[in-house]
């Protein structure tokens, strides 16, 4: 009880806990049968309503960390791609460079090199033959 009382919200003195009470026992024993049966029906729908929330809830939960379980084995795959790539990216460096092939010369076969090597077809446009439209 002591512990109740320290909280935000004091709790009410007992004289107001037992009219309260009696308040409520007058209030149910005015009620139908029907209407104490609907009453207790509605309770029920209101508990399995919490209930399927809270077990939604803990299904988003499990999603999103078999979502995160995905993504750590997605990267720990790509991660691994990429050191093998590495290693033949090296390898191929060590290959280029046992056969004397400078640095302008390797700047030829960089694909992202954006400089044109003359048979850029998106440069000036060529003429047609005079047969073709």
């Amino acid at each position: 009880m002591q512990r109740l009382e320290c909280c935000l919200y004091p709790l009410p003195p007992p004289c107001a806990m037992q009219q309260a009470a009696r308040f409520l026992r007058r209030g149910l024993e005015t009620l139908s049968d029907g209407a104490i049966k609907k009453a207790t029906s509605l309770k029920y729908a209101s508990h399995e309503r919490i209930y399927h929330n809270i077990l939604a809830t803990a299904w988003k939960i499990e999603e999103k960390e078999r979502a995160i379980s995905f993504l750590n084995q997605a990267q720990s795959d790509y991660k691994q791609s990429l050191s093998i790539a590495d290693t033949d990216l090296e390898e191929l460096k060590d290959h280029l460079h046992m056969h004397g092939l400078d640095a302008a010369e390797k700047d030829d076969i960089d694909p992202t090199n954006e400089e044109s090597d003359g048979n850029d077809s998106s440069s000036e446009p060529q003429a047609s033959s005079p047969g073709s439209l």
